[in-house]
């Protein structure tokens, strides 16, 4: 047996391929590997004799679908790591229907690229497969694509925009950073169920961000222009122009790093985590206030952030919340212009706190202004965007018989103005109406919905004033109202809650959130027990001068109206109950059983041989009358070839070789709604191996390894491959089943 076996490697190494690290041949000027079912090859780059890249390529390149060396036709399948990387002179490229997958690293730093056509067959991009193109501006990506590696896009410089399209699943960390000149709003689809950190680092122009709404794994509520993480409500980017939501409990890693156009944000009183990073590099940002509710602040959170000079921090005892290093680190020449504003008391704690101390030049208490008069509703503080340029804005129940007082830092009395812009130009007026005592100036009348500028020495402050009453809450009826039974429905009001509206110091309108709750109840997908469970939603309205749009519930449920927030803290929170609501919207999700007979290919692919016998499962939602399975042989389903009505199980055996499609299809009673859930691929070889026969070692390719693996098999009765050692399916590991492998190389069975 020895010598045989030592004659047949002497025999197969005359005719396997010269060298398996090398390009196996050239056709036009493209240089090929041969995959390792020897009917496929993937587009490589020509290697000089130690290995490394020529960067042979430049031009304009067209990859062909079929490739013909030596008599046999090749299929383009791939393009393989490093194919074209760091080909400067390369200006645009075609890649055929043919290819399915663009390997790590493909076009890194061809940075005189400026086209990509790339075939509607392409499932993945791999990670830093486009970084450093900077002469790309605009790509559009097949609708077959399903992952976008990590930092595949990065430094993309020229890009201008991306759509991306609805079969992606899954997005890499730093995919499109640095993409500077990104201005076109980007859209999530509702397929990507998992997002890498500091996707949007340093993306400086990005204006908006919009999740699609059927996403169940992420959203951008409330017009939020920014990423959240549904189950968690945790922010994971974000840009210049978002808004963040009161419902939001934390920042991500990096979530704002390097958005370098970002003005003013509000962080909510919701959030209790701010990530490492989470506005690292954010120059145009000059102050930022940190709640009270905040218990976490990773590393370098505002990281050279070499505009902030004020940051107001409400966090009652410094000393009880987990700091990572250097959270407000920059060059230490200009620390000593910072100023920390911090609660009244707090000021001894910060300065002996070194994680707050060591960044400002001063930590100050804030005078704040309280009131008199206001009966058994005290005054409630709103701390408005630093933007505004107001210290605080103050919200009285009845300002009626109340009065205001200020204390200031010396006996000096104080300067009292009142500025307004409600006429369309500012109007300030000296209040002479006080009374002074010791440090302590009261102003006797309150004058309802109007600013106050208060003087004290060289320092300034603004505040607002709002008198509630005139903006008065009242909830009788609320109705639903199905403008599209399956995607969009609205919530109507009988009753009147509306805006209540300050102005900046600048002269800007703006309008108070009185945190306006509707609550009722939908359907998620439960990825870890794959089932639809039933889950509470909340939606927050400012006011109803605003349409409630939200997406249909995929269950019967009642709505509820309640709020305000103003109301609820003084103990007068306003309810309203509507009639109950039968759903028509509908959705699905579907599976294939595991099977141990089959693999799964790297895209996600079913792969076994005939006769191949599956189980499929489909999970409904409530208003689900119909449902069929459905089998193509394409992925736009235009040629169903069985079509199974009325199962949600639904067992199947390919007898045929081929590649097929099955997705599960489901309506409401009506037939107005309908939903598909996953389209599931399945592949179906002849032959034992359901990948590549003769692959015994699942590298995916057929070579000399294989027959080694076998050999050490029969030689060590080592079974520790993951794939059947018996390739030729006679019960025995044997010589014959080395020549079946032999066999495979040859003739590419």
């Amino acid at each position: 047996m020895s010598t045989f076996i030592k004659t047949t490697l002497l025999l197969l190494a005359l005719l396997l391929p010269a060298s398996a690290a090398a390009q196996d041949f050239e056709v036009d000027g493209i240089y090929y590997t041969i995959n390792g079912n020897q009917i496929s090859v993937s587009v490589t780059y020509l290697k000089n004799s130690d290995g490394s890249s020529a960067y042979s390529y430049s031009g304009d390149i067209t990859i062909p679908e079929t490739v013909n060396y030596r008599g046999a036709t090749y299929m383009v399948t791939r393009i393989d790591n490093w194919a074209f990387k760091g080909c400067t002179e390369l200006t645009s490229v075609v890649i055929p229907n043919s290819v399915t997958y663009i390997s790590d690293s493909a076009f890194e730093n061809c940075s005189g690229l400026t086209s990509v056509t790339m075939g509607n067959s392409v499932t993945v991009i791999k990670d830093y497969a486009f970084r450093g193109c900077s002469g790309l501006t605009s790509i559009t990506l097949p609708s077959s694509l399903r992952v976008i590696g990590n930092d595949s896009f990065m430094s993309c410089t020229g890009l201008t925009s991306i759509a991306i399209p609805d079969s992606v699943t899954h997005i890499g960390t730093y995919a499109f950073a640095f993409c500077t000149n990104l201005t076109s709003t980007i859209v999530i689809p509702k397929r990507v169920i998992n997002i890498g950190e500091g996707l949007f680092h340093y993306c400086t122009g990005l204006p908006g961000i919009i999740v699609d709404n059927e996403n169940s794994n992420y959203d951008s509520r409330n017009h939020c222009n920014a990423i959240i993480e549904t189950s968690s409500n945790k922010l994971i980017a974000g840009c210049k122009n978002t808004v963040i939501p009161n419902t939001v409990k934390a920042l991500g890693y990096g979530a704002f790093s390097g958005c370098t156009d970002l003005k003013n944000i509000t962080i909510p009183g919701s959030v209790t985590f701010i990530g490492s990073y989470a506005f690292s590099l954010c120059e145009g940002l000059t102050g930022i206030a940190i709640p009270g509710s905040v218990t976490y602040i990773g590393g370098g959170a505002f990281y050279n952030c070499s505009g902030l000079a004020d940051v107001y921090s409400y966090i009652a005892d410094p000393t009880a919340i987990s700091m990572g290093n250097d959270v407000f680190y920059q060059d230490p020449e200009h620390y000593s212009s910072r100023t920390l504003h911090v609660p009244e008391g707090t000021v001894d704690a910060y300065q002996a706190d070194w994680r707050w101390q060591q960044f400002f030049g001063q930590i100050v208490t804030d005078p704040s202004p309280t009131f008199t008069g206001v009966g058994d509703f005290p005054a409630i503080e709103v701390t408005p965007e630093l933007s505004t340029g107001l210290n605080k804005i103050f919200v009285i129940y009845n300002t009626d018989g109340v009065k205001m007082n200020f204390t200031a830092a010396t006996d000096d009395a104080v300067t009292w103005q009142r500025f307004d812009y409600s006429s369309g130009q500012l109007n300030i007026e000296e209040l002479t109406d006080t009374t002074h005592t010791g440090n302590v100036t009261t102003l006797n009348h309150v004058i309802p919905n109007t600013g106050y500028r208060i003087t004290d020495g060289s320092r300034v402050y603004y505040y607002w004033v709002v008198n509630y009453v005139d903006y008065g809450l009242e909830f009788n009826d609320i109705s639903s109202n199905s403008v599209d039974p399956c995607d969009l429905m609205t919530i109507d009001v009988d009753g009147h809650a509306g805006a209540i509206p300050y102005y900046t110091v600048g002269g800007d309108r703006q309008v108070l959130d009185r945190d306006i709750r509707l609550t009722y109840h939908s359907m998620v997908w439960d990825d870890t027990y794959h089932c639809w469970q039933y889950q509470r939603f909340v939606e927050s309205f400012a006011h109803l001068d605003q349409t409630m749009a939200i997406v249909p519930p995929l269950c019967d449920t009642d709505f509820m109206l309640t709020g305000d927030r103003f109301l609820e803290e003084w103990g007068l929170g306003w309810a309203v109950e509507g009639a109950y609501f039968y759903t028509q919207a509908v959705d699905c999700r579907s599976m294939v059983e595991p099977n141990d007979d089959v693999l799964y290919g790297i895209h996600g692919e079913i792969i076994g041989a005939v006769p191949l016998q599956l189980a499929f499962s489909g999970y409904p939602t409530d208003a689900v009358a119909s449902r069929a399975w459905e089998i193509a042989t394409d992925p736009e389903f235009e040629n169903i070839i069985l079509q199974q009505p009325g199962q949600d199980e639904f067992d199947y055996t390919f007898m045929r070789a081929g590649n097929y499609y099955v997705r599960y299809r489901v309506a409401n009673a009506t037939g107005t709604c309908e939903a598909c859930g996953d389209t599931h691929t399945i592949i179906v070889n002849y032959g034992v191996h359901p990948i590549h026969p003769g692959d015994v070692n699942g590298d995916w390719r057929v070579d000399i390894a294989d027959i080694n693996a076998v050999i050490s098999h029969i030689l060590q009765g080592n079974p520790y491959y993951s794939v059947p050692i018996d390739v030729n399916d006679d019960g025995e590991i044997t010589v014959a089943d080395v020549n079946f492998i032999i066999d495979v190389i040859l003739c590419g069975i």
